[in-house]
């Protein structure tokens, strides 16, 4: 019976955390609208990006703590709104985690004539959890993120460093979850390379 009643309280942990992050997107996406769309971005000409992010990661539900890895490449046609490709990986408490979840990020400068910008991004794909599940070791999910990063232009067309202070990640659906949702929140830093 304990067991039972636990079991709930996971559950309903993991809906009223499902429901903070979904929660949450309005008011990213809002921030991005009140900033407003940047012309197009003279100083970053390249339509292509690579990124790299490195940070920790708080497990939330009952997941493990870990190190945030991320590599993106992004094409950036309109100079607004990139179409991203990521590779990103967990690694920490006994649990791998592997993330393909293309997505898109939005370009807003903040401060007229200044190179900083705000970037939305989001994605969704393909989550891959070993070391987290008690029938075979691991689950296939599907993976959900959404984060907010600051972007700072060192030199134009060639290089940036970036912050980014929110970032979630959900495992709302897997093939072989019980109880809480796997979710993670992480803060990374990152630099980006234009070509």
């Amino acid at each position: 019976m304990n067991t039972e009643i636990q079991m709930k309280r996971q559950k309903n942990r993991s809906k009223g955390t499902l429901r903070l992050i979904l929660g949450a997107l309005p008011y990213v996406a809002a921030a991005a609208v009140l900033v407003g769309p940047s012309p197009a971005r003279a100083d970053l000409r390249s339509p292509y990006e690579g990124q790299v992010q490195l940070g920790p990661s708080l497990g939330i539900n009952g997941a493990p703590g870990q190190l945030h890895l991320g590599m993106d490449f992004g094409a950036d046609p309109s100079r607004t709104l990139s179409f991203i490709l990521p590779f990103e990986l967990g690694l920490g408490g006994g649990i791998t985690r592997i993330q393909l979840e293309p997505g898109a990020e939005g370009h807003f400068r903040l401060i007229s004539g200044h190179p900083l910008y705000l970037v939305p991004r989001a994605g969704l794909g393909l989550g891959i959890l070993t070391g987290c599940c008690q029938n075979s070791g691991s689950d296939f999910a599907l993976a959900l993120n959404a984060g907010l990063e600051l972007r700072y232009v060192i030199k134009e067309n060639v290089a940036s460093a970036s912050f980014q202070p929110v970032r979630f990640d959900v495992y709302p659906f897997g093939t072989n979850q019980s109880g809480a949702v796997p979710a993670w929140y992480a803060m990374l830093i990152g630099v980006t390379a234009n070509f």
